[in-house]
This record gives structure tokens, C-alpha cells and sequence, in this order.
């Protein structure tokens, strides 16, 4: 024990440099300086009260490291009461200096980081101090061992709330006093309310006095002078400081939403802006236009993500908001959420709500219009639809993105066939130039040796062209259209399907409708006249085998489109509700990708609405009422195939486009079936056309049949000869159950039974 205090004899407060401060690490560190004069003012008179100094204090951290880390100390021979007024006044002179040079640094245009902290988050003098108090550990390890030694507990390296009350209230202040500075603390004060600091220990029900006061990292990151993203949004958001204007695709929009956009760009008042559309629609030009508008940074944050990251999601959402709109203040940035539908309503409120005071724009981007049952009550709120622009848009955007390289390429025939978004078509091209580049390796090395060919690509790879573009185009429009359909990849032509001549003709008309959509429903003005359903629906009745399935299969060859085959299995379901899901995931994405969606045996989905008798029928007509509204409002190409086209709701025939009856093929259509039905590599012997045509049957089964002819041949090693075909036709008849008699086969009969 020793009977000194360990003070050294200069309190003058040294290195007092003038004027105004060259950043804001030298202005932090001269407020630095002022806490350590708080700190000597603590020391002095904790020293004072106890009369001797325990060299023991906090175990083990000595009264000569505290005074050797304070480094001033009371004036030789003063008394404790002389020496605390003179440390105090001391620390008075420094803060008034420090807000001095302050003053001189604004003046000089200058910025310094805490005091703009002050004014964003609205703290008060005592807050600020407050936040020094618990910043000073992460700019000096030397302030762990004396906060230690003052709260005589070495494993307390932290101020607790106590000690930052402590050393902020003078040191004959009484309980009003250190009640005031203590409120900085409480949950509505702004360092505890916008996550600037932690008090850890609540759940385990430590009193607030003892918890310990530890600064957001983000925030010792910027007050240190770092620009980094908060490691709070690290996964789950990205930042840009420099934003590219985007307001060039602005252009791509349709005008009510472009001014809209112009006007939150231009707007005096903050706005909460919800962004809803397919993807690729234009949410990222829409973000990057405002924030360069407004000359500020933006920041991006996946709403998809941080619902996986999620552990407990009423807190764990808290918190990433509390980042979110923290780092959107530090780094004067506007707010970009993707993916929303990824939350639920009470998520998005709480978006909305904990956002409404920033002073710049927060957008929501979805797939689903959305809009919050009470408005921001600081906010503006604008809702703008980005849906997929009009062909001749699209045209405009295929032009500008191929830069150049649409001389070769049928632009006019990508923008009629693919509603793609410009985004979608970006991705297009570049998918487009892998493909090139995989197909230009192909050509160069025809044989397969492994080595490139003296004629192959003369050096050219990547080049586009219509059959990578189109390539390219249908894998991206098939992605997730086959998790609730089938693919059907056709070879068919023209000239593979038999049927009467006023069937082909409408056929044919059908197929120059798809094939125009584009330049009649924009360029000659359909689509602005009639707004509503400006796609097809065509109806394929007739029995099995008479070519339904195949002429839908020519139309989108013909179009160069795809056809997905819907999965009733995968898409109707007992759960209620699912089946609306899952028709709709098929319509949405069915729109970005013009494919043709081919229901067949329709009448299974689109059956006529029955009476009401319990809540099953009510649900099942739920179903067909949702279809009807889908199709009127679906604006590409729909067939649906039916054996009996009484079977169909009538709700649906009235919407019916197109109907084509299949019949069953006449006598010389079967003749002229039976002779094309074999493939020209096949050895096909002298068969008696004429006596097949007898057989009163469908397409369908004359390919089956001669099928089964093929690989009876193929087994004996002879070309197909008619005693395999009339011996697959009565194989055929036997799977049908259908009975045919010794008379139909005539002649053939003993060859028929093998």
C-alpha cells in the first residue's frame, strides 16, 4: 500500500493543435483526449475518497499502469478538491477547443464522421459522449485495462452503463443528474433504438446498469474512416458507392411507368416505391436512374436470402432492418429489397415501417403488386408495374444489346417469338455466345479426332446467329416451365400430318397467327384497342390418334416456339389452393417465354362446373373459375385437346378462339397415311396400300402398327413385308379389344395369324 498517488506533475493537456481539423481521425482522437481528461477527473476522485491506493486494484492492473496510461496527473502539492477543479476545468478548456476547431472545420467545408453520426441518428451532446465512452476500446487497448481498473474487474474490459454514467456526471452530481445521462440508454433513445450500440445481457435479466456498452461494428468501421458494407448485411446485400446512370433503359418502360420513375427521381419528398413485374422487367435500371438522380449510393439487400439466414425471425428481422437502415444512413444511400414475395405481410409492413424515415428512396421488388394497408407516414408511395414491353420495345432492345451484330440476325422473328423482358434478353445473348463458341468447336473438329479441321470455323468463334439466339432463347424459356410440364420435342413438318384440306387451311391460320402476334397486335394496333386477352385458344377435338397432339407439335415448329405438354398430375392437387399455385407458376412463366401450352385430354382440368353439394365441388369450381380468368388474361398460346368436346365447361368454348375437329381419316387419307408412315431409311417390301386402307383406323394406330410391322421384320431379318403388317394390325385390334373378322383380312388372313 503507499500513501502517494501516482501522478505525474503536467495537467496542462498537451498538443493542442488550431484551427480546423484535417479528418475526422484526428477530430476523434482529440475527442479521445477529452474522455481521458474524464477518466483522470473519475481517477482523482475515486483516489481522493479512498484515502490510499491499493496497488491490488482490479487484481491485478496497478495504480502505476493506470497513471502511466492517463500520463497527467494533479499538480505537485495541491489538495484533492484543488486538484479535481483544476482536472476539470482542464477537460472544460479541451471541449471547448474541440468544439471551436469543429465550428472552423465546417466553416471550411470540411466533414467530420461523429458529428455527421450526431445529425443523422439526432443524438444529443451526452449521447455522443456516451458513444466515445464505448468506442474508445476499439481505437485503444489501453482503454480495456483502465475501464478494468475502474470497475475493479479485470474481465470487464467494457464500460458498462454504470461507468459511462459515471464518468459523464460530474463528480458531485446527484441521483437526478446521473439519472438524466443515464437515459441515453433507454430503449427510445436514439444509440440503443438505431442499433448503434448493444446492451447485452437482457435475456439472461441483468439490470441495465451493469450491462455492458459495445458499439456497432459498422459503425467503429465508419467512424474509423472504413466504407465497408456492415458484416451484419454481408451475405445477404451489396453496395455500391458509384452508380451508373440505368436511366438510358429507362426509355424501356411503357410511359406511365417511366413517369412515374421521373417523377420519384425529381421528387422533393423521400418516396417508398414498389416495383412489381417478371424478371429481367427493369428493377435494377429503375434502382440505378433514382439513386444516380439523386446522387447517392445503393444498396441492395436480398430478401430471399435474408429469410434463409433467418434463425428467429421476429428478432433476426429486427436486427437486419435496424442494419439496413443504419448502413442506408452512413452511406447516404437509397434502398433496393428484391424478391419481397419471399416475405410475408407482417415482413413487408415491417419493412415499410421501419424504413419510413429515411431520407431517401426504399424500394420493394416482386413479382406480385403489393401495396401496405396504412401508406408511410413519411414516404411517398408509388407503385409502378414493369411488365414485358410491347414487341416493337423488344425489337428496340435486341438491336441495341446485340450492338451491331443484328444485320445477321432475324431480330424482327426473336421479338415476335419471345416476350422476354430486357433482362431475359440480355441473358439470351450472352448464353447465345457460349452456345456460338461450343458449336464453332463442333464444326472445327467434325471427325471427332480431337484436333480442329482445315474446314471448320476459319478461326471464327462465337459468331451469333439465328440458331444459337433461338437455342438459347428456348433453354432459358424452358427452365421453369418443366417443374410443372413436359417438353415436347418435335420433327414433325408440314408435310408429316394428313389431314383433310380444310383442316391443313385452318391449321395454316393458326400458325400465322402465332407467327404474327407481334406486328398485329403492336405495329397495327390491336393490343392498345383491345387490352384485355390478346392471345389464342384453340380447341383440338376429335378421337384418338387423329393427329391432335402432332398438329400441335407443327405450330410451334413452325413458330419456332416450344411446346410444354401440362402435367395434370403435377399441377392439380388435394391440398386447397395449391392448384391455383401451381396453374398460375405455369401462365406466368408461360408469358415470358410465348411457349405453347398444350392441356391435352383438357376436358380432365376444364370440365363443366357442377351444382354445389360440398365444399370438394365448391373448390373444383374455384379451379375453373381461376382457369377462365388466366386464359382471358393470358396473352400467349393455349391448346387444348379433348376426345368430346361436350365434356368442356362452356364458359371455355365461349372463350374458344379457334375449335378444329380431327375426324377420323377417310379411305384415302388412310391410303396416303399408310404411305408415308414408314420412314425412308426403312426396307419397306411391295405392300398392298390399297387393302390397308380398308381398315377403318386412326393415324394413331396406323403408326403403331407399322411400328410393330418394323420390329417383326427387324426379327427375321427381312425388309417389312405386308404378312408383318397384316400380323401387327391384328395385334393391333387385339390391344384395342376391337373383334375383326376372317373377312377383313381377305387373303392375308392366314399371314395375319403369324
Amino acid at each position: 500500500m503507499r500513501e502517494s498517488k501516482p501522478w505525474a506533475d503536467d495537467v496542462d493537456l498537451a498538443d493542442r493543435a488550431t484551427g480546423p481539423y484535417p479528418d475526422s481521425l484526428a477530430h476523434l482522437l482529440d475527442r479521445l483526449r477529452y474522455l481521458d481528461a474524464l477518466i483522470r477527473c473519475r481517477l482523482d476522485a475515486w483516489w481522493s475518497e479512498t484515502g490510499t491506493v491499493d496497488e491490488y486494484r482490479g487484481l491485478y492492473v496497478s495504480d502505476e499502469t493506470v497513471a502511466r496510461l492517463v500520463d497527467e496527473g494533479r499538480p505537485t502539492g495541491a489538495s484533492p478538491t484543488q486538484a479535481g477543479e483544476t482536472l476539470r476545468a482542464a477537460a472544460d478548456r479541451r471541449a471547448h477547443e474541440i468544439a471551436t476547431r469543429e465550428v472552423e472545420t465546417r466553416t471550411a467545408g470540411g466533414e467530420l464522421r461523429l458529428l455527421r453520426v450526431k445529425e443523422l441518428f439526432g443524438l444529443d451532446a451526452t449521447s455522443v459522449d456516451a458513444l466515445l465512452v464505448a468506442l474508445a476500446p476499439s481505437v485503444s487497448s489501453d482503454y480495456e485495462t483502465l475501464y478494468s481498473y475502474l470497475q475493479d474487474d479485470v474481465t470487464r474490459k467494457r464500460p458498462t452503463v454504470d461507468l459511462t454514467v459515471e464518468l459523464l456526471s460530474a463528480v458531485d452530481a446527484g441521483t437526478r443528474e446521473r439519472l438524466a445521462v443515464r437515459r441515453a440508454f433507454a430503449r427510445s433513445a436514439p444509440l440503443v433504438r438505431d442499433a448503434l450500440v448493444s446492451l447485452p445481457g437482457e435475456r439472461e435479466g441483468v439490470p441495465l446498469p451493469s450491462r455492458p456498452v459495445v458499439v456497432a461494428e459498422r459503425l467503429v468501421d465508419y467512424l474509423l474512416g472504413g466504407d465497408d458494407i456492415d458484416p451484419l448485411l454481408a451475405d445477404v446485400a451489396s453496395l455500391e458507392h458509384e452508380v451508373d446512370a440505368g436511366a438510358t433503359r429507362l426509355r424501356w418502360l411503357d410511359e406511365r411507368a417511366r413517369r412515374r420513375v421521373e417523377w420519384v427521381c425529381a421528387a422533393d419528398v423521400p418516396a417508398t416505391v414498389s416495383l412489381h413485374g417478371p424478371p429481367g422487367a427493369g428493377v435494377r435500371a429503375v434502382a440505378t436512374a433514382i439513386s444516380h438522380a439523386q446522387g447517392v449510393a445503393l444498396l441492395t439487400v436480398d430478401a430471399t436470402r435474408v429469410v434463409t439466414h433467418l434463425t428467429d425471425t421476429d428478432s433476426g428481422l429486427s436486427r437486419v432492418l435496424d442494419a439496413v437502415r443504419r448502413e442506408a444512413l452512413l452511406s447516404d444511400a437509397s434502398v433496393l429489397i428484391t424478391d419481397v414475395d419471399a416475405c410475408s405481410e407482417t415482413a413487408r409492413r415491417a419493412v415499410v415501417d421501419r424504413l419510413d424515415d429515411l431520407p431517401r428512396t426504399v424500394l420493394l421488388a416482386g413479382s406480385e403488386a403489393w401495396r401496405p394497408p396504412r401508406p408511410p407516414e413519411n414516404h411517398a408511395f408509388v407503385a409502378v408495374e414493369l411488365g414485358i414491353p410491347p414487341y416493337q420495345t423488344r425489337r428496340d432492345v435486341w438491336r441495341e444489346l446485340l450492338d451491331g451484330r443484328a444485320s445477321a440476325v432475324d431480330v424482327d422473328g426473336l421479338a415476335s417469338t419471345f416476350r422476354f423482358t430486357p433482362g431475359r434478353i440480355a441473358d439470351a445473348i450472352a448464353t447465345a455466345e457460349s452456345v456460338a463458341v461450343e458449336f464453332a468447336a463442333e464444326d472445327d473438329d467434325d471427325d471427332g479426332d480431337g484436333e480442329d479441321d482445315e474446314d471448320g470455323a476459319n478461326g471464327e468463334t462465337g459468331v451469333l446467329s439465328d440458331a444459337t439466339l433461338y437455342h438459347a432463347c428456348r433453354e432459358l424459356s424452358g427452365q421453369r416451365l418443366e417443374t410443372l410440364s413436359t417438353p415436347v420435342v418435335s420433327t414433325f413438318g408440314w408435310d408429316d400430318i394428313v389431314l383433310p384440306a380444310a383442316t391443313k387451311a385452318v391449321l395454316r391460320e393458326l400458325a400465322a397467327r402465332i407467327g404474327h402476334r407481334g406486328r398485329v397486335y403492336t405495329e397495327w394496333g390491336f393490343a392498345e384497342k383491345y387490352t384485355l386477352g390478346n392471345g389464342l385458344l384453340a380447341l383440338f377435338t376429335g378421337p384418338s390418334g387423329t393427329g391432335k397432339t402432332m398438329a400441335a407439335e407443327i405450330l410451334a415448329t413452325d413458330a419456332g416456339v416450344d411446346l410444354y405438354k401440362i402435367d395434370l398430375s403435377r399441377v392439380v392437387s388435394k391440398y386447397i389452393g395449391e392448384t391455383e399455385k401451381n396453374l398460375a407458376a405455369v401462365f406466368d412463366e408461360a408469358e415470358t417465354t410465348d411457349a405453347i401450352l398444350l392441356f391435352d385430354e383438357a376436358d380432365a382440368l376444364f370440365g363443366t362446373r357442377t351444382e354445389v353439394r360440398d365444399s370438394h365441388d365448391r373448390y373444383a369450381n374455384i379451379e375453373v373459375d381461376y382457369l377462365l380468368q388466366r386464359i382471358e388474361a393470358h396473352d400467349g398460346t393455349v391448346i387444348l385437346t379433348t376426345n368430346l368436346e361436350r365434356n368442356v365447361d362452356d364458359a371455355f368454348l365461349r372463350r374458344i378462339h379457334v375449335s378444329l375437329e380431327f375426324p377420323r381419316p377417310d379411305r384415302t387419307l388412310r391410303r396416303e397415311l399408310w404411305e408415308r408412315v414408314f420412314p425412308t431409311a426403312t426396307p419397306v417390301g411391295d405392300l398392298d396400300y390399297e387393302f390397308l386402307s380398308t381398315f377403318e383406323i386412326p393415324g394413331g394406330n396406323i403408326r403403331n402398327a407399322a411400328l410393330t410391322a418394323a420390329f417383326l421384320a427387324a426379327e427375321e431379318g427381312e425388309r417389312v413385308e405386308m404378312s408383318h403388317v397384316v400380323r401387327a394390325m391384328r395385334r393391333e385390334f387385339q390391344k384395342t379389344g376391337r373383334l375383326v373378322g376372317p373377312d377383313a383380312f381377305g387373303t392375308y388372313f392366314e399371314e395375319s395369324k403369324g
